[in-house]
């Protein structure tokens, strides 16, 4: 395989590593070569490798003591996923969404409605916010986040500043060693 380092940037800029993994994969094709893009954003396949991998290797780490399970979302696929494989072992268990500025799913979860104040009219603009915490605060329902909103899966919702998650992921791979 062959790997290509990305700047970081916002998803409006047109080196963003899913733009420039679409394209890559697209001029591959035209040139008769195979090339495949994943859209791990809208594909099932992710949130079921979360369902089938990583569900089982928490619950099997904690020994089955699982009281909640709290993560921030990118692409959905991994809060659906492992979500929905804690619930088929323990009902009772709490799923919980962190979510920063700029992203509209924690009003999604809590009120049924994708929105958030920076997508207010008036202050519309094609990038709305530019959160620092890499990979989490869509503006938008991903198919694999909605297949944990459609099975009940989701519980709740809790909204962070960018700081505050920057400060928690510092936090966990310091003192519990997870590298988030």
């Amino acid at each position: 395989a062959k790997v290509e380092v990305v700047p970081t940037a916002s998803i409006s800029n047109p080196k963003h590593y899913v733009n420039m993994a679409r394209r890559y994969a697209k001029r591959e094709r035209d040139g008769g070569k195979f090339a495949f893009f994943t859209d791990q954003f809208e594909n099932e396949a992710n949130m079921l490798a979360h369902y089938t991998t990583t569900g089982p290797e928490i619950w099997e780490q904690t020994r089955h003591e699982v009281d909640c399970f709290v993560m921030s979302s990118g692409t959905g696929g991994t809060i659906s996923g492992v979500g929905m494989y804690l619930k088929e072992q323990k009902r009772s268990v709490k799923v919980v969404l962190v979510d920063p500025p700029g992203s509209c799913l924690y009003n999604k979860v809590k009120h049924g409605v994708a929105y958030t104040s920076e997508q207010r009219e008036r202050s519309l603009r094609r990038h709305r916010y530019d959160t620092i915490a890499e990979g989490i605060g869509l503006d938008r329902v991903t198919h694999n986040f909605s297949i944990g909103l459609n099975c009940d899966t989701i519980d709740d919702a809790i909204f962070v500043e960018d700081q505050e998650a920057v400060d928690m992921a510092h936090w966990l791979l310091k003192e519990e060693g997870f590298f988030v």
